[in-house]
Parts: C-alpha cells; structure tokens; sequence
C-alpha cells in the first residue's frame, strides 16, 4: 500500500505552519539550514505509548517536509539526526528522534527544550587559539578565535582548592558546567563566561546523551 504515491507535495496542504532552522551538529562546526515550512504538534499516543509517558511539556513533535529539507541543502550526514537543533522564534529544540515517515515524505521529529528543561540562565562562549608567535623574549604569544558564543550554560561550583604552583599559593575553583548544546572542545579551549570571566577547560561528560546536557568541568585560578 502506498507503492508509487508521491506523497512529496503533501505539506502544501498543512495549516497552521512557520519557518524554522534548522541546525546540524559535527566536529567540524554547526551548519544552518533555513526551512520554509515546518509544523510543530505536541507529542501525542504515537510518541507517548513506546516511551512509557516519559515525554513532558518541554518536549514537541517537528514535522519537517523530506523535500524542503533536501532542497536546503541538509543530505547525507547533515540530513536530521538526533542531536540537532531545530530553532523557532528564539526557542532551541534538540532533536531526539527523527524518522521518516511510510511514505518517505515527511521527518517526523521528537525535540526536547533544554534550556527549559534544564533551567540554563547564563551564557558563554568559547575561544580557541589559532595560530602562534613568538615575542622578543621568546614567549609563545596565542591569537584567538571566538568557535561557539550566546550558548545557554549554567555554572555550579564544585570544589575550591589552594594549590603550590610557581612558587605562589594560588586558589583553584572547580566549576561543572552544563550547556544548552553539543560543543566540540579542544585542549586549550577557553571557557569565557557572560561576564567575561575566563575558565580553562578540563573534561566533558555525557556529550553523546542526546536527553541529557553535556557537562563541563572547568577550572578559574
């Protein structure tokens, strides 16, 4: 049933529909898409039936037209995946699921308001050394480039320890950190908070959890 139905047009039909980006997630960086037409419903006996009722007010079903998606430019691996970001006036879902329908036409997509869920009231940014030089004195000397800025956070102080280094005591701050988005951090990454307050980037935690945020831990001396 359905063989040879072109079922591609079909969002033509839809009411009640509005623009969204969509954002898709690699170790290279986020691509954007613009999507004309999406339309958004809440989760209904489909969603809530396989998941034990576990789906809550911060979570929406995105349906998304296979073609209008394609036509963006989304294919192969930048095609919807769990883990990327749909935006619609200035609220960021994160993908949990998204498959197609029967008929090939339609992504049918769970997202999870994270912020929300997860009360993220700050923001930050990261910076990442770009290239290197070598002053008078021979000091290396880092330039830096802004990678991810504006990204919802919350910081939650750990621990605050004194520690010997270079012949001073200093105090060390242990901070974890949980952010509104997958980021893809390097060693020498810089955490920098609203305030501008400057963290240096230690580990990550539950990076791969699409239901959960990613925790950092960074250190302020």
């Amino acid at each position: 049933m359905g063989f040879g139905v072109d079922a591609s047009q079909n969002y033509l039909t839809w009411g009640n529909v509005q623009p969204i980006q969509l954002t898709s997630q690699a170790k290279t960086g986020p691509t954007q898409f613009a999507i004309a037409i999406a339309k958004r419903r809440a989760p209904g006996f489909k969603e809530l039936a396989p998941s034990g009722g576990v789906y809550t007010s911060q979570d929406l079903v995105w349906l998304l037209p296979a073609a209008l998606v394609q036509a963006a430019g989304a294919i192969g691996n930048q095609a919807p995946k769990p883990g990327d970001l749909i935006n619609a006036e200035g609220i960021t879902w994160t993908i949990l699921e998204c498959p197609l329908n029967t008929l090939r036409s339609t992504y049918r997509c769970m997202t999870r308001d994270l912020i929300l869920a997860f009360d993220l009231r700050g923001t930050l940014s990261v910076k990442r050394p770009t290239a290197t030089e070598t002053d008078n004195a021979g000091s290396r000397v880092y330039a830096y480039t802004t990678v991810y800025s504006g990204i919802p956070c919350r910081f939650q102080e750990q621990t605050a320890d004194g520690v010997d280094e270079r012949g001073r005591r200093l105090t060390r701050r242990s901070f974890s950190v949980w952010v509104g988005q997958r980021l893809y951090l390097q060693k020498e990454d810089q955490i920098i908070d609203e305030n501008g307050t400057v963290y240096e980037w230690m580990s990550s935690q539950d990076a791969d959890r699409i239901n959960q945020m990613q925790q950092l831990t960074c250190e302020l001396r």
